[in-house]
């Protein structure tokens, strides 16, 4: 497949984005409790970029004002080397970190993975349509999303439980994936509440697109104004080879990930498995 999952899995184990920051020649430059600062992570010279990037320490995610996306250690290294196929960041991630990562020829397997950080239960509260809530409108506006997110993207308001018993209340964009879970979006904050998953939406043709993020797809339908056809949304690249057998079904397929040759990859991996399909 495109992807090496058991590369994957060993990198979200063993190497956290403290790590691979850290082996970049990057700084702290602020930590407050569990969050941690950097400056000039994606060196985007034209914005202002204090504290722009910063790392929740107990989740393991990251999020940076400037591009207004985040993720894991996986999804920062696509974004960092975004000109380079998905196989080559792993393999960079691995060349950085190899002092994290197990040897599996050598390492004695204990049947265990290591725990999981686990991530707060986050309780859905209520679903709004953009407009009604002032910080989210300036945020959609500042991502150049306000204007071509309508019917597409939702504010989406959300609480925890913490450890203590007291309740925090918070809110972001946020747009649906096919298991339920909501995808959201803030200027502090991307992640998932509920269970991850793909984006779809449905079209009549037997064309399918595929893209990276949702932020991609908004920019290209108003670009394109193209109708009918199938959409695809990762989310994550969790996902991709989902989407690679999901893409086998489809005749006519456009990719629009992270670079050109990602796309060309991916679209490699489709035509492999359509073919053992025939055969």
């Amino acid at each position: 497949m495109i992807t090496n999952t058991l590369n994957i899995i060993d990198i979200k184990d063993h190497v956290s984005i403290l790590d691979l920051l850290s082996h970049l020649g990057f700084k702290q430059s602020e930590k407050i409790g569990n969050e941690i600062f950097y400056q000039n992570v994606f060196n985007e010279p034209k914005r202002n970029t204090k504290n722009s990037f910063r790392i929740d320490n107990e989740l393991g995610v990251w999020f940076d004002k400037g591009l207004g996306k985040g993720g894991d250690v996986i999804d920062f290294g696509v974004a960092y080397w975004r000109n380079h196929s998905l196989e080559e960041v792993l393999q960079k991630i691995s060349e950085l970190c190899s002092g994290q990562i197990p040897n599996k020829r050598f390492a004695p397997h204990s049947g265990r993975r290591r725990m999981a950080v686990k991530i707060p239960n986050y309780h859905i509260q209520e679903i709004k349509p953009i407009g009604g809530n002032s910080l989210i409108y300036s945020y959609l506006q500042a991502e150049g999303l306000l204007d071509i997110s309508k019917g597409h993207i939702k504010e989406v308001y959300y609480y925890v439980i913490d450890e203590k018993g007291m309740r925090k209340d918070f809110f972001s964009a946020g747009w649906q994936n096919e298991n339920g879970g909501w995808e959201v979006r803030s200027w502090y904050y991307s992640g998932c509440i509920g269970r991850r998953g793909i984006s779809v939406i449905s079209g009549e043709e037997n064309r399918l697109v595929v893209f990276e993020n949702f932020k991609d797809y908004l920019n290209w339908q108003d670009k394109t104004k193209v109708s009918g056809s199938n959409i695809l949304v990762l989310n994550s690249f969790d996902f991709l080879n989902a989407a690679i057998h999901r893409a086998s079904k489809f005749n006519h397929i456009s990719a629009f990930l992270s670079s050109e040759q990602s796309n060309a990859n991916f679209l490699t991996e489709v035509d492999k498995l359509k073919n053992k399909q025939i055969h």
